[in-house]
């Protein structure tokens, strides 16, 4: 998707008179309102109805992917923890479940990797857009 807003940047200045440019800038376009559209869909079935700016879609579009495969794996990890090990987690005090030091560092590890990958994200996505300002400014 990179390569399309820079093929794009790139011919700012010959859009109207260029027909493969303008082919391409419009099958681009068409693509980035479809997951643009499929994800806001998504986001508002969960219940997110906060603004999503066509600049941040890769990188929420990339979240709502680590989102859905975490619950996926926490969903499968209560069905093996409930099938296999029920008498392993012991009752509390208060009647609620101790969960395993296994249990605990499989998530915050993984919680540890998404953070990474979230915030690597969030740099390639600042830099594309200076990137992409400074070519815009530089075409002026």
């Amino acid at each position: 998707m990179f390569v399309y807003f820079v093929k794009l940047f790139f011919c700012v200045d010959t859009f109207f008179s260029c027909r493969m440019c303008a082919a391409a800038a419009a099958s681009t376009a068409s693509s980035v309102q479809q997951k643009f559209s499929s994800l806001r869909r998504r986001l508002d079935q969960l219940g997110y109805r906060q603004p999503l700016g066509i600049e941040s879609l890769p990188l929420v579009e990339r979240l709502f992917a680590d989102l859905m495969h975490t619950t996926e794996s926490l969903k499968n990890s209560r069905l093996n923890t409930g099938s296999s090990a029920a008498g392993s987690r012991r009752p509390d005090g208060d009647g609620s479940h101790v969960t395993s030091d296994a249990q605990i560092d499989a998530y915050k590890s993984d919680n540890a990797r998404l953070i990474r990958e979230n915030n690597e994200l969030h740099q390639q996505l600042i830099h594309v857009k200076e990137d992409s300002e400074f070519t815009i400014k530089g075409q002026i």
